[in-house]
């Protein structure tokens, strides 16, 4: 059973520092999920999920909980890539696009673009590197689509990631404008 209430849930962009600390949001548990593609956004990095138990075998972003020691929510970030993955990013690899809040939680989701070399397995939860046009995640982005067990969201944040740039304000894709 989800932690989560996906029936409350309310999506914004994103682009913070320090992450949410309104009174209403710091009874929130606070996550942070990322997105590493490749330079040419052809691949991306994803976790096979053991925990929670809602997540257990599926595909998911990199990411974890803000712990209280995280300068801000680009640093735990930063450190929860790293512990997955032993790769060293920094605050600036990463862009905050998109937040999104439950009742009992806010995900930051990031986005990052760069060398995916030395990306290895270091927890119990296996890493991989998968090709975008492989995933089962938009019939527009490519038709010969393999079934991955990815979380449901992930079918609408990983083409939101792919097709966003910083560089701009209004992206539409299927129709559908962020």
């Amino acid at each position: 059973m989800s932690e989560f209430n996906f029936n409350s849930t309310e999506i914004k962009g994103g682009n913070h520092t320090f992450g949410d600390t309104s009174v209403e949001n710091k009874k929130r548990k606070q996550y942070v999920l990322g997105f590493r593609f490749d330079e040419s956004r052809d691949n991306v990095v994803l976790i096979q999920k053991k925990r929670p138990n809602w997540q257990r075998g599926y595909l998911n972003g990199v990411g974890g909980k803000v712990e209280n020691f995280d300068k801000n929510i680009f640093h735990a970030m930063v450190r929860e890539f790293e512990e997955e993955t032993s790769l060293k990013t920094s605050t600036d690899d990463w862009y905050n696009y998109i937040d999104m809040k439950f009742d009992s939680a806010i995900v930051y989701v990031f986005l990052s673009s760069g060398s995916l070399k030395g990306i290895k397995t270091t927890t119990d939860e296996p890493v991989h590197i998968y090709p975008v046009s492989s995933l089962r995640i938009n019939k527009h982005l490519n038709d010969k689509s393999q079934s991955y067990p990815l979380l449901n969201n992930l079918t609408w944040l990983i083409p939101m990631a792919y097709y966003n740039d910083k560089k701009y304000n209004n992206i539409k894709w299927g129709g559908v404008h962020f």
